[in-house]
């Protein structure tokens, strides 16, 4: 038996204990509530290791010289929900000014991230205790006018790289049931991740008819 729930839901079950306490908890390392939180996700990572964009928890943390672009995000929301790509620190200050800039309730849910250009390539698929069963790399078609929101379609791609990047990361965090990670490349090329889904995610019956 298992819970999908979408990142609202599965946070509050995180925070209070249930998905343990049922047995849904979906990392054997990590309260799923820290996976789901994007910039908790990045720096635990980078603490062991893994390649990963700069972040910063808010403005005050980006370096002053730091030339741009950068992306503001929801830290624990799904779906591309709230992404805003700026060109520079400075018009990162105006975007953090404007209320409900983000479509959140408070600063304290957002975090400012590199932004990396470039397609987006998925590594999805199912694991259990951090061993991967199954997986397919692919990138999403998406709306040119709203690149970060929903894709409608997938492109299967070889990418042995961001499956081995995939790899380590599902069986560092001891991952069981589905997963989807996006991921970006960073200036050498080599993979990064910018989201991680622990649940059934938006291109899942696609991935199932490929």
């Amino acid at each position: 038996d298992d819970v999908q729930a979408m990142e609202p839901i599965a946070t509050w079950m995180s925070h209070t204990g249930r998905d343990r306490l049922q047995g849904w908890a979906k990392s054997t390392v990590l309260p799923d509530a820290e996976i789901i939180d994007k910039l908790a996700l990045t720096q635990w990572l980078r603490d062991n290791a893994m390649a990963v964009p700069r972040s910063w928890d808010g403005l005050a943390d980006v370096p002053v010289d730091y030339p741009g672009p950068l992306v503001v995000k929801l830290r624990d929301s799904g779906g591309g929900n709230g992404v805003q790509l700026v060109e520079s620190r400075a018009d990162l200050a105006g975007l953090l000014d404007q209320p409900g800039r983000l479509g959140g309730a408070s600063d304290s849910g957002c975090f400012v991230q590199e932004f990396r250009p470039g397609a987006t390539v998925v590594a999805a698929g199912v694991a259990t205790a951090g061993e991967v069963l199954s997986v397919m790399a692919y990138e999403i078609t998406v709306d040119p006018k709203r690149p970060f929101a929903f894709g409608y379609g997938l492109t299967v791609r070889h990418d042995p790289d961001a499956i081995a990047y995939a790899r380590a990361i599902i069986e560092q965090l001891g991952i069981s049931g589905p997963f989807a990670m996006d991921i970006v490349r960073g200036e050498g090329g080599e993979p990064m991740l910018i989201d991680l889904n622990i649940r059934i995610w938006g291109s899942w019956t696609g991935c199932q008819a490929v």
